[in-house]
């Protein structure tokens, strides 16, 4: 409806009428109507998901991995690929909107902060440094950026295993050159 109205003719009634719902049953769902249009659930993590990663080898790759995890708990935010291209469509004309977008991956990184957390412990036989899992998920978030922005069918693709790791191998060779 926004792509096709714009944003200020949207109304919660407007949406909750398409739905087929109440505005009351609206409002269960959504806090307001730019969280509705946004389209982003809470992101979550899969508890098999989080038991491979803590059970993943120690073998120097917890960087790609922590790539992987940041990007398929994002993914369980964004709904499907038919609605992230329209999600981007949104943004790129409401701008104003982005900001539900990056809360919606703060809120991700917390989730793959704790766990990142907990597999370093378990490794380490301590809590780690806290500066030290920040600078991890920050440096995950780059390649996951640069990946995410290097190849406009990253988001739509299922296959990006490959595209992460050498976005990660590149952001270890700036690293090292630097």
């Amino acid at each position: 409806m926004v792509l096709e109205d714009g944003l200020g003719a949207v109304t919660v009634d407007a949406i909750a009428a398409r739905a087929n719902v109440s505005t009351r049953t609206f409002f269960n769902y959504f806090p307001t109507k730019e969280h509705a249009v946004v389209g982003l659930r809470r992101p979550h993590l899969d508890p098999a998901t989080r038991q491979a990663f803590l059970d993943a080898p120690q073998d120097g790759q917890l960087l790609k991995r922590t790539t992987r995890l940041l990007l398929a708990v994002a993914r369980t935010a964004s709904g499907s690929a038919l609605s992230r291209t329209r999600r981007r469509d949104i943004f790129d004309r409401h701008p104003e909107l982005v900001r539900h977008r990056t809360e919606s991956f703060r809120e991700t990184e917390a989730i793959v902060t704790e766990i990142v957390t907990d597999r370093i412990a378990l490794v380490i036989g301590h809590e780690p440094d806290e500066p030290h899992v920040r600078m991890l998920i920050s440096m995950a978030s780059a390649a996951l950026t640069f990946a995410a922005t290097n190849d406009p069918t990253f988001i739509l693709r299922d296959d990006v295993d490959g595209i992460l790791d050498d976005a990660v191998d590149l952001l270890r060779e700036v690293v090292q050159k630097s």
